[in-house]
């Protein structure tokens, strides 16, 4: 008898415990997430290069500072989504960053909570490099220009801190596909300091459909849209690893062969 009394007491706090949860407002959330390091390039605006999320609604970030006047940052973007239940579905905060020299740096910030109680300290290093390629030539000049030129060596040397993984050359392929006609880019894989031929075909679009002369009785209908460049672009694609980021990671180039 006192075995099922005290089953009943139990049963019955764990329902009124349950009770008082439902009609709660819960935040179930990760912790705050920033990242350690980044890499950027002098002289360009880096839109919300540093992405951070904090694990609850009412926190927010101050204090933002850098170790350089070479390097500049400010918050430019604030995104909050809690929902209906108090599940905040994302409280994330972007920095910008623009960077006048080379160098290793550092920006800081501290994170606040709602009752503007700093909870943390954050630093993240920052390493403006000048860009992954020391030189990308082809027929022994820089890329950057348009050619009548067929063809020439392709060579690609890489600067002291990433390694050349690999080289691909994209040219356009035609197709035609329900009385469509367009242009797409297909890759080959090619070694440094090879020969390439360039492209001859341009980008290209055309597409009808209908006719401007209707027998009698049909309604008249028609469409066309035809588009051709005046030249053919060989785009470079360049695989490399970065070893401060040690991520793989990929930029493009593009030759420009004159058709007419």
């Amino acid at each position: 008898m006192k075995s099922t009394k005290k089953l009943t007491t139990l049963l019955a706090t764990l329902f009124l415990f349950v009770g008082l949860l439902a009609g709660s407002c819960i935040t179930v959330s990760a912790a705050a997430s920033v990242p350690s390091k980044i890499r950027i390039y002098p002289n360009s605006v880096y839109e919300s290069s540093i992405y951070i999320t904090l694990d609850k609604p009412g926190d927010v970030i101050k204090n933002i500072k850098t170790s350089s006047k070479n390097l500049k940052a400010k918050e430019t973007r604030i995104y909050i989504d809690v929902d209906y239940d108090g599940y905040v579905d994302s409280n994330s905060r972007s920095i910008s960053l623009y960077a006048t020299k080379t160098g290793k740096y550092t920006v800081s910030f501290d994170i606040y909570g709602a009752n503007n109680k700093k909870k943390s300290s954050k630093k993240v290093t920052v390493q403006v490099d000048t860009s992954p390629l020391k030189s990308i030539t082809f027929d022994g000049k820089a890329i950057g220009y348009t050619t009548t030129k067929s063809s020439g060596k392709l060579k690609v040397t890489m600067n002291k801190g990433y390694t050349l993984k690999k080289i691909e050359v994209g040219k356009y392929v035609k197709k035609k596909s329900n009385g469509t006609t367009q242009t797409n880019m297909k890759y080959t894989k090619i070694k440094n300091n090879a020969k390439i031929t360039l492209s001859k075909v341009p980008y290209q679009y055309d597409s009808e459909s209908g006719t401007l002369n209707p027998k009698a009785g049909e309604s008249q209908s028609y469409y066309k849209s035809w588009e051709k460049e005046i030249y053919a672009p060989t785009e470079i694609k360049i695989t490399y690893y970065d070893k401060f980021m040690k991520q793989t990671q990929t930029t493009y180039y593009s030759i420009t062969k004159l058709l007419i």
